[in-house]
């Protein structure tokens, strides 16, 4: 990332009644301004190509779907 280095976690649950999934994601980052807005930007993009993805294997498997993201 422009102007150094950040670390991306990310923590998966679900809520007491299973009927959702939380992703908590920290990010911890050493750059400059432009590039804590340029991971951030990518963050959001890959969350939500990966909420997509995991829509289409519970689609698959017939065991339900998910919504786009946003």
């Amino acid at each position: 990332v422009a102007g150094g280095q950040a670390t991306l976690t990310a923590d998966w649950s679900a809520t007491r009644d299973g009927s959702a999934i939380n992703c908590h994601a920290t990010v911890v980052s050493q750059t400059t301004s432009l590039g804590y807005t340029a991971l951030a930007s990518a963050q959001r993009e890959g969350v939500a190509e990966l909420a997509d993805a995991i829509g289409a294997v519970l689609k698959r498997s017939g065991m339900g779907q998910a919504l786009a993201c946003p």
